[in-house]
């Protein structure tokens, strides 16, 4: 039994899945980023971690278990216990274990038990169908007259020179005199220069950064455009650290595609075992078998009636986090819904279950 394939199902509704005496797995939410070597926007997600005191047994995997595979709960308790004592002896003799979508576990030279999770994985339901975005750069031209243009500016400059100090220079030889004079009985007094030109120079250890903000299109990218930029007119600016439209981001000409399906998990309409099984589900079902999650209405309401048209019994299956749900079929108890799932990841679709 693969262990991992029942805790990669868990982490999209649950935020930790403990398993018992070897530690538990958390997801904590991580918003947008922006890598600034790589110059890529990754979408908001489930960060995965591991806390090895988190021992105890709360009942949540091993129930789990027993519902997928039909058997009894004491059953799926042994099959759990063995499926851990596996990793247990794996660690023991090879020091590394790799859970498939979930991270590699390894002892460091003191023998304590750390993780590295598996960052391709996205486990956030609300950032379903999103991909990175990398940003574009854009090309500037040269001005080859420019140079030409500053010497001769810096020509002019010397030639005048020399009458701007002889101005500025009588004026003050002569304030300073009448200043000197009036000062000269002071015993305090103190003057570093007589040059008016001085200019005491700063030594620091600071050393500035500039930044540089170029204009982006990002035309092409329909889900980014689905997401952000929906409902905005004309060129926008959106901040991509914080993930939102802002004065103070990055210049976006909002270029709107036709309206499409921002995921697709279409499956040939030929003949196959999935019509069988999604064809006939009940919708007043207590599981429901996701195929979309869209943020535009029209672009859901396609994706419906696209699944209708190739002989499903697709309906709408409320909403998550703001995002409008399209489900290929509701059904009475999981394990239908399970059967129909791996019909369709057989046939190259992409769905999950989803209590309702």
């Amino acid at each position: 039994m693969r262990l991992e394939a029942f805790i990669s199902e868990l982490l999209f509704e649950h935020d930790c899945v403990v398993l018992p005496e070897f530690g538990g797995i958390v997801a904590n939410y991580r918003s947008a980023r922006l890598n600034t070597k790589t110059h890529i926007i990754s979408p908001p997600s489930k960060h995965i971690g591991f806390n090895r005191n988190l021992k105890n047994n709360d009942g949540l995997l091993t129930n789990h278990i027993a519902v997928s595979l039909g058997i009894s709960y004491k059953d799926a308790s042994q099959k759990m216990e063995g499926c851990i004592r596996d990793y247990q002896i794996k660690l023991q003799k090879e020091g590394r274990l790799v859970l498939d979508r979930i991270g590699v576990f390894f002892q460091d030279k003191i023998g304590q038990l750390q993780f590295i999770p598996e960052e391709q994985e996205n486990y956030l339901l609300s950032s379903f169908g999103l991909s990175q975005v990398p940003l574009k750069f854009v090309a500037q031209e040269e001005l080859k007259d420019e140079p030409k243009v500053i010497a001769l500016q810096t020509e002019k400059r010397k030639v005048a020179g020399w009458k701007i100090a002889a101005a500025i220079a009588l004026p003050v030889i002569i304030a300073s005199s009448v200043f000197l004079s009036n000062k000269a009985s002071d015993e305090n007094f103190s003057l570093a220069t007589l040059n008016p030109f001085h200019r005491e120079k700063i030594i620091t250890d600071f050393v500035g950064h500039s930044y540089t903000f170029a204009t982006s299109t990002i035309a092409e990218d329909e889900n980014f455009l689905a997401t952000h930029l929906d409902s905005a007119v004309g060129n926008v600016r959106f901040d991509f650290v914080n993930g939102a439209i802002s004065n103070d981001g990055i210049e976006i000409k909002n270029i709107k595609p036709k309206p499409i399906p921002a995921v697709s998990t279409h499956v040939s309409s030929e003949s196959s075992p999935i019509h069988d099984v999604v064809k006939h589900a009940e919708r007043s079902g207590g599981y429901a078998l996701i195929g979309g999650a869209f943020q535009v209405e029209e672009n859901a309401e396609n994706f419906l009636q696209k699944l209708k048209t190739d002989g499903f019994d697709a309906s709408f299956a409320g909403k998550k986090d703001g995002l409008q749900l399209v489900a290929y079929g509701v059904y009475s108890s999981k394990a239908e819904a399970k059967k129909a799932l791996q019909n369709i990841k057989q046939s190259g679709g992409h769905a999950w279950i989803r209590r309702n």
